[in-house]
């Protein structure tokens, strides 16, 4: 199915029209390149056409949000390929803008667990791509919250968009691009050899 006639049929499903809502809320990432500008791209549509504030929100912020309410560091792990993990540290949200310890980045596992504290609970999608080496590496303090895949709640990210609009956290939507914390794997062609 289509992305905006399913957000067509949803909406349709409650007797609503996109000019009906208060506001768009979109996980901005990181995550896959073609879903985040085929969803910003779809939610820019949207806004302009209606008129609506546009609340974005990242992806690992949405994964933390169940957990930081627990007074411990929370650590969100994306698989981000190669290797790598998506990956921020937080300790909490006030006013659901969220308490950083450590920033939004890309690197390794090994990298990971040299930033977080010996009692971080560990969660997200990508906790499945390194289960065994977190188990065997992690401070018997630490906690792997384990949950079936999409970890990423609606409700999170509904909660989370519906502080940033109390609080006036709007994005301007001429301007706002996704969250890919790296470039993408494709890179630019060599160019072409001389025939001698």
């Amino acid at each position: 199915m289509e992305v905006a006639p399913a957000v067509q049929h949803l909406l349709g499903l409650e007797s609503l029209t996109i000019p009906e809502l208060s506001a768009i809320v979109i996980a901005i990432g990181p995550g896959n390149f073609s879903a985040l500008r085929t969803g910003l791209s779809l939610v820019k549509g949207f806004v302009q056409a209606a008129g609506l504030p546009v609340v974005a929100v990242g992806s690992l912020e949405v994964e933390a949000y169940p957990y930081v309410g627990l007074g411990r560091p929370v650590c969100p792990l994306l698989d981000a390929g190669r290797g790598n993990l998506a990956w921020a540290i937080y300790e909490g949200f006030k006013e659901g803008e969220p308490l950083v310890l450590t920033e939004e980045q890309v690197s390794t596992l090994e990298e990971v667990l040299r930033a977080a504290p010996s009692n971080t609970i560990y969660c997200g999608e990508g906790i499945s791509k390194v289960r065994e080496e977190l188990e065997s590496q992690v401070s018997l303090e630490a906690t792997l919250a384990l949950a079936p895949s999409p970890t990423r709640h609606l409700s999170a990210l509904a909660q989370l968009g519906h502080l940033g609009l109390q609080t006036g956290r709007t994005a301007d939507p001429a301007t706002l691009q996704p969250r890919y914390l790296r470039g993408p794997a494709i890179s630019k062609p060599k160019p072409p050899k001389r025939i001698k």
